[in-house]
């Protein structure tokens, strides 16, 4: 009853067998399928970007962090 008053949900999906992923990929391979990403920087303008994006409703498909260039020592 915890995670239903709180408003969390459990899900959880069957993965295929590791054939199909690799028919999955081959084909992606073939067709030059990519993902579409939306890419924000790795700071705390860009993480407040990225999850006003999300609270928006308005990120689409995948969202990634970018972690800034560290200078070499």
């Amino acid at each position: 009853m915890s995670l239903l008053s709180n408003g969390l949900r459990v899900q959880g999906s069957i993965v295929a067998s590791r054939y199909i992923h690799n028919r999955m990929l081959n084909f992606a391979a073939l067709h030059d399928i990519k993902p579409i990403n939306q890419s924000f920087p790795m700071t705390v303008d860009g993480i407040t970007k990225a999850m006003s994006t999300l609270e928006a409703g308005n990120m689409r498909y995948r969202g990634i962090l970018i972690p800034e260039a560290t200078p070499s020592l």
